[in-house]
């Protein structure tokens, strides 16, 4: 179901007038891909002049070819914050390929002249008896910034489904400030018998 209403709310999204507060941005993209064959597009839009964030996007796995899962998602944020210390927290329902979960999601967020940090952390609710309740923390990060755009350190990414032993993984972490957004590329060690990867991911906001 949901699957087909992401193109309406992408429309209503675009649809709302750009008169947010004077000093926020109206719209927010994020997108990651991952050596996983994992591709995550996300997509946020301020109602009007409150905190409020439209939100909705999906998420794809390609690594195994005998089973392809996504996932589609929509619900809404808060913008709690400014440039330097915030934290973004949001309800979404999604529509997976193994059945349906609310999920919550929060983007904490630190930043000064000696420490840049984030991190992307969250749950699944399952809707149904047959599904599982998830945690995640895709990655935490936290940098030394090397200069005003860029910044050198560490990324962690945990994720755990309840009856199992969870995915650790751990590594350096290039940040890139620009013009025209953040870029973040991860070099991710597994851990105990989780998979290695690297991630890039992009983030900005207009």
């Amino acid at each position: 179901m949901i699957r087909f209403t992401l193109p309406v709310l992408a429309a209503l999204f675009l649809s709302i007038p750009a008169t947010a507060q004077s000093d926020k941005p109206v719209n927010f993209v994020y997108a990651e891909i991952s050596t996983q064959k994992t591709v995550l597009p996300f997509y946020a839009r301020r109602l009007g002049q409150t905190d409020v964030l439209l939100s909705g996007g999906t998420f794809s796995n390609f690594s195994d070819r005998e089973y392809y899962y996504r996932e589609y998602y929509a619900g809404i944020g808060f913008d709690f914050g400014n440039e330097k210390i915030g934290l973004w927290p949001f309800i979404l329902y999604s529509s997976t390929s193994d059945g349906d979960y609310l999920q919550l999601w929060a983007f904490p967020y630190f930043e000064n002249d000696q420490i840049w940090t984030s991190v992307f952390l969250g749950g699944y609710i399952p809707i149904g008896v047959k599904n599982e309740p998830q945690v995640f923390m895709i990655p935490a990060r936290i940098y030394r910034p090397l200069t005003r755009w860029l910044g050198a350190g560490m990324a962690y990414r945990f994720y755990k489904v309840h009856s199992s032993n969870g995915e650790h993984s751990l590594g350096p972490s290039i940040k890139l400030r620009t013009d025209i957004g953040n870029f973040q590329i991860d070099f991710l060690k597994g851990l105990e018998n989780t998979n290695s990867r690297i991630a890039l991911s992009y983030f900005f906001m207009f």
